[in-house]
């Protein structure tokens, strides 16, 4: 069994390899998560979202990642590190959101995740169940994507 390849624009399989060489703990998530469940098109992929571990550690570690890509991030840990977090990072040739868990714990989803690759590297992707979860909660904050996010959904539920 081949695993779902993952698309990424820009600069984004980069940075994803420097969170894979400085042991970032972080699974993908988003559009590029639900293409490859085979829920949407992988050309229909315009950013890449992860979400990482928030602990103090693994916070550090993306942050040395950020640095080591010329993105200033002037807060303390402390900003990374806590429940439902969302940080743009849209520089240079990046563009991607980088979240932590809001309802469940990142062991619980990495624990559930499902594997892929991205620039011919392993990586791991959000089960179904929590792409579910992350796009119920975007509709119900009326995301400005929700259009995309309901047609996201109706495909993952009718799998």
């Amino acid at each position: 069994m081949s695993l779902p390849e993952i698309i990424a624009n820009g600069g984004n399989t980069e940075f994803v390899q420097l969170l894979d060489a400085s042991g970032v703990a972080f699974l993908i998530v988003g559009g590029a998560a639900v293409a490859a469940h085979g829920c949407r098109p992988t050309g229909a992929v315009d950013d890449l979202d992860i979400v990482i571990d928030p602990t103090t550690e693994n916070v550090r570690k993306f942050i040395a990642v950020l640095a080591a890509s010329h993105i200033n991030f002037q807060h303390p840990d402390t900003a990374l590190a806590r429940p439902g977090v969302q940080l743009p990072v849209k520089h240079l040739h990046y563009y991607l959101d980088v979240l932590t868990p809001r309802a469940t714990s990142f062991a619980d989803m990495f624990e559930k995740s499902v594997p892929a690759t991205l620039g011919g590297m392993a990586v791991r992707v959000a089960c179904r169940d929590d792409l579910i979860a992350m796009k119920r909660f975007a509709i119900a904050q009326d995301d400005p994507s929700r259009a995309k996010h309901e047609a996201d959904l109706a495909r993952l539920e009718e799998r």
